[in-house]
């Protein structure tokens, strides 16, 4: 087993370079990622038996998938939907219910996060949708090191699907204790699952 710091460090470079190759994405690929993973998951979520589902507000200046056609569409086909609010000092996320009526305001990360939505219980999330740098094979997620979304899926039961570009999938991604592993990752190429 590699220890601590060997994995701290090599998360570090990869998520560096995972950073560095996205952000070099022009603004077409970039686009046309998005629209392919995208429509991957509305096919296979839209009409899933998943009734309120926490999907994260994309961080667009660091070319994260945006999610905000993902919301629409989810919303429309009747599904509730839940969206972050960060707090930098605990590290941790407030959830609250949005629609399409829903008034937003973007923090210092340059995530949008509802005004007036309305609280709720992540207890109550039958699937989550997760931000990411970068994934392996595995299904083993690299966020950029905060810590906001391991605090929130370590005590979740819910189906955990990550989004990420297909230019930011490594074979393996070192792992620490608190890392929590997803279920599925879905890329503009394929649909990954975690194996066993």
């Amino acid at each position: 087993m590699m220890p601590l710091n060997d994995i701290t460090a090599a998360k570090k470079t990869l998520r560096a370079r995972a950073l560095q190759t996205r952000m070099a994405l022009s603004t077409d690929d970039w686009a046309e990622a998005c629209a392919r993973i995208q429509d991957c998951f509305l096919d296979l979520f839209e009409t899933a038996d998943f009734p309120r589902i926490h999907l994260y507000s994309a961080m667009l200046l660091r070319n994260e998938i945006d999610t905000e056609t993902l919301a629409i569409r989810l919303l429309r086909a009747g599904k509730e939907i839940a969206v972050p609010v960060m707090s930098f000092e605990s590290r941790t996320l407030t959830h609250f219910l949005v629609d399409e009526g829903t008034r937003w305001a973007t923090n210092r990360w340059g995530v949008s996060e509802p005004l007036n939505g309305i609280p709720v219980n992540p207890d109550t999330f039958g699937l989550i949708v997760v931000p990411m740098v970068a994934a392996d094979v595995h299904c083993n997620r690299l966020g950029y090191g905060k810590g906001y979304y391991d605090n929130f899926l370590k005590n979740t039961t819910a189906l955990k699907v990550g989004l990420c570009m297909e230019c930011c999938i490594f074979e393996q991604i070192p792992s620490e204790p608190h890392d929590v592993r997803l279920n599925h990752v879905i890329t503009e190429n394929r649909f990954l699952s975690a194996t066993v």
